[in-house]
């Protein structure tokens, strides 16, 4: 199997453009289809977001995210940590409102919506970070243990099966 790529990054908006190219450079040597390229950044891009605005709380100063991308039999595993305060955006966050006219909406809730929508598992854990694992296809990522099922459980957190 490929190596597991990494990145550390600090979280600031400028670095999303880095990320892409990281990201782009792992597809283009594992996964060239352009629609699972497609998903990875939408995804990459609402997590980091949520990150750098909430998880920072827009600081300038920020702090670090550490990225890993576990290439996987039949697919893809993103991992991201942050040492922001705790916070399970899975279970915590906002319910998106759909039934709502758009302008009426509340900001909040769709951008992990999409991140459920687009992936196969979605799990989040914290020891000492916040960690949300993110896998597209099936198989388990080779990372502190935590054992992936897409249609199952891990070890620890709060973690979903896409629809």
């Amino acid at each position: 199997m490929s190596k597991v790529e990494r990145l550390e990054i600090e979280s600031q908006v400028e670095n999303l453009t880095k990320i892409e190219a990281w990201m782009d450079s792992f597809c283009e040597s594992h996964f060239p289809a352009v629609e699972f390229r497609h998903k990875l950044h939408l995804v990459v891009e609402e997590l980091f977001m949520n990150a750098v605005m909430h998880g920072y709380g827009g600081d300038s100063e920020g702090g670090p995210v550490w990225l890993a991308l576990h290439p996987l039999p039949e697919g893809v595993a993103l991992i991201m940590e942050d040492d922001a305060p705790p916070f399970n955006v899975l279970k915590d966050g906002p319910a998106p409102d759909t039934e709502s006219a758009v302008e009426d909406r509340p900001i909040g809730g769709l951008g992990i919506m999409l991140v459920r929508n687009m992936a196969d598992h979605v799990s989040y854990e914290y020891d000492k970070r916040n960690r949300i694992t993110i896998v597209f296809g099936r198989g388990q990522p080779p990372c502190g243990g935590t054992e992936i099922d897409v249609g199952g459980s891990a070890e620890a957190g709060t973690q979903e099966s896409a629809p």
